[in-house]
C-alpha cells in the first residue's frame, strides 16, 4: 500500500516590524498632504449646498406664488425675532443668515410676519412656509452662541414674487419695491477653499444661476 502523498507547503513570506513601521510612517506622510486637499473639498462642497438652499428656497418662493395667485416673499435676517426688521450685514447688503419664505397677505415685505389685521382691513395674515438658518457649528446640531460657519448677505432685504412668476426686490429696509436682479452671496471668510464664495444671482426675469469667487480669505464685495 501507498502511503498518502502530503501536499508541499507553501512558503509563508511576512513582513518585519521595521517593514511594518516603514509602510506605517509613509501612510502617515501620505494622509498629512492629503488633509489639506480633503479639508478644501469639504468647504467647497459645504458652501456650494448651502447655495443650493438659497436656489432652491427662490425657486419655491416663485413656484408658490403662481400656485396660489398671491404674493410670496423670501426673507433675509440676522435672527428670527417678530417682528423681522431687515438687517445691514457686516460684510455689505442685508444680512441672510436667517431665511424665511412666507405668503404676504399683509403686503409688507421687510416684516415678517405681521399680526394679522383686523377685520374690514383688506388684507390677510401672512402665512410662514418656510424658516431656515446658516449652520452654526462644525458639527450636527445648532449653537445660537456660536458664529455662522457661514456669511450671507445680498444686495435686497427681501424678494417677492407676484402671482404671475415675476420678482420683485426690496433694496431698502423701508421698503420700496424694484424690478432689479438680485444678488445673494454665501461666503466663508478663509483661505481655504481658495475660491470662497457663492453669488447666487437672479435677473429681474427671475432667471437664477451660481458663479464661484474668491475674496482671497475675505468675503467679496456685492457686484
Amino acid at each position: 500500500m501507498h502511503s498518502p502523498s502530503h501536499p508541499r507547503r507553501r512558503g509563508v513570506s511576512g513582513v518585519t516590524l521595521l517593514e511594518l513601521l516603514v509602510a506605517l510612517a509613509v501612510l502617515a506622510i501620505l494622509a498629512t498632504m492629503a488633509a489639506p486637499a480633503l479639508s478644501e473639498m469639504m468647504w467647497s462642497l459645504r458652501l456650494s449646498a448651502q447655495a443650493d438652499k438659497i436656489v432652491a428656497s427662490l425657486n419655491r418662493a416663485r413656484s408658490e406664488a403662481i400656485y396660489r395667485r398671491k404674493d410670496v416673499a423670501l426673507k433675509g435676517s440676522s435672527d428670527r425675532s417678530f417682528p423681522n426688521p431687515c438687517t445691514q450685514s457686516a460684510s455689505g447688503g442685508f444680512d441672510w443668515t436667517n431665511m424665511t419664505t412666507f405668503v404676504d397677505g399683509a403686503h409688507r415685505h421687510n416684516l415678517v410676519p405681521v399680526p394679522a389685521p383686523a377685520s374690514g382691513s383688506g388684507f390677510g395674515p401672512n402665512i410662514i412656509l418656510d424658516q431656515s438658518s446658516v449652520q452654526r457649528t462644525g458639527l450636527q446640531g445648532q449653537d445660537p452662541s456660536a458664529p455662522p460657519l457661514f456669511l450671507i448677505y445680498s444686495n435686497a432685504c427681501a424678494v417677492v414674487f407676484h402671482g404671475d412668476g415675476m420678482p420683485r426686490a426690496f433694496a431698502s429696509a423701508s421698503g420700496g419695491e424694484t424690478m432689479q436682479s438680485v444678488e445673494v452671496i454665501v461666503c466663508r471668510p478663509n483661505a481655504s477653499p481658495a475660491q470662497n464664495a457663492r453669488r447666487i444671482q437672479m435677473t429681474a426675469g427671475g432667471r437664477v444661476r451660481v458663479v464661484q469667487d474668491s475674496g482671497q480669505g475675505l468675503c467679496p464685495p456685492l457686484g
